[in-house]
This record gives C-alpha cells, sequence and structure tokens, in this order.
C-alpha cells in the first residue's frame, strides 16, 4: 500500500509545530475540488475514520477462507483510514495506491498546488526560493503569522 497524507485544515498551530518544521517549512495546497470526477486522485483519496476502537479486519480474512471467489484483497485500504480520535484535530485524507510489491516503483503526478502556505518562522532566505519556484509556476503564495491575541494562526497574501 502507498500512502500519502494531506489536512483539509492550513492554520492548525499544533500540525506547523509538528510537520511543518516547527513553523519554518512550508504547506502546498491542492484543489481537489477542481479535479475532473474521472480523475484517478479522486477515486484514491479518503477520508480518515477516527475511532476509539482499533480497526478489526476479522471478518474479512474470515470470508477469505470460507469463499475464496468472493475475496477482496482492498480492504487494507479500509484499515489505512482509521486513525485514533487524539488525531481528530488533523482532519486527515488520504491517498491511498494499493500497489503491491510487484508494482515498479514510479512517481504519481499531482495537479497543480492553488498556493503555497510559508512558515511563520521561515527564514529570509528559504522565503525567496520558495517565493521564487511559486512566482515562476504561477501559483499564489502566503505567509502564515501569529495572531496578536489569540493562539491562532493567520496568513496574508503574498502574491
Amino acid at each position: 500500500m502507498r500512502i500519502c497524507s494531506f489536512s483539509s485544515i492550513v492554520d492548525s498551530i499544533l500540525m506547523w509545530g509538528h510537520y511543518g518544521l516547527n513553523h519554518t517549512g512550508f504547506c502546498i495546497e491542492y484543489d481537489v475540488s477542481s479535479l475532473d470526477p474521472k480523475d484517478v486522485m479522486r477515486k484514491v483519496l479518503f477520508p480518515i475514520v477516527y475511532s476509539e476502537k482499533l480497526f478489526d479486519a476479522t471478518k474479512y480474512y474470515q470470508e477469505a477462507a470460507q469463499n475464496k471467489t468472493s475475496f477482496n484483497n482492498l480492504f487494507g485500504m479500509l484499515a489505512s483510514i482509521h486513525k485514533g480520535v487524539d488525531w481528530e484535530y488533523e482532519h486527515e485524507w488520504r491517498i491511498l495506491l494499493p500497489m503491491g510489491e510487484s508494482y515498479p516503483e514510479e512517481n504519481y503526478n499531482m495537479p497543480t498546488p492553488s498556493a503555497l502556505y510559508l512558515g511563520s518562522k521561515m527564514s529570509d532566505k528559504y522565503k525567496e526560493v520558495v517565493a521564487e519556484i511559486a512566482s515562476k509556476k504561477k501559483i499564489k503564495f502566503r505567509q502564515m503569522r501569529m495572531a496578536e491575541s489569540e493562539f491562532k494562526l493567520l496568513h496574508d497574501d503574498l502574491a
């Protein structure tokens, strides 16, 4: 299984701390709604199910053992979209590609990003590099910043 994780929110202080190199990194935004309904990415993008209980695949294994003709080996995808409720703040989605070892390593094309968000503590040196790339590719870029009187991240359009 090949998995790529995304979030539907860009302003989580906690996630910028965990995944954005303590606010020094950047975040890429994709407008999935602009994809053609037949686009493969729309068919393999799933929301995470947050639960108190672990996903139990027992019934799928039992069915496979009893009736080999109706076996569907994609049940592993179900397990891949379950997480504990402690992670719910991430608002996570995943691209799931059920490719086994017999498939060659390859990259999958993503749509052009709709925006880039620069971390609130990103160095000026890296801001220039990311801004130059975004400008060349005609991608909007935005600067994240901490709100002055709240524990909240905001962003300003730069281009």
